[in-house]
């Protein structure tokens, strides 16, 4: 997760920088990622931080989240700015 804090010494400041990210159906704070498929590589998405339940190899050992899935709009990345840099 991406967070704050203030570069001086002494000082307590701290926020996580995804607090105005969606939910999921799991209650759970949606992850942002960034896709490396061929088709959409470089785009970034919000999805559940537990997974696809659809997609769990073996239900009884791994967790299974709700499968929330939605392209990352502006209003999502603006606030992070020039902390996203996935490729570099």
């Amino acid at each position: 997760r991406i967070f704050f804090t203030c570069k001086y010494r002494g000082c307590q400041y701290f926020s996580w920088a995804d607090g105005h990210f969606p939910n999921c159906s799991c209650g759970k704070k949606a992850t942002l990622r960034i896709s490396k498929t061929e088709r959409s590589g470089g785009r970034w998405f919000l999805c559940c931080s537990l997974g696809d339940r659809s997609k769990a190899s073996n239900i009884n050992t791994r967790v299974a989240g709700c499968g929330h899935f939605e392209w990352a709009t502006d209003v999502h990345l603006e606030p992070l700015g020039p902390f996203l840099t996935p490729l570099l």
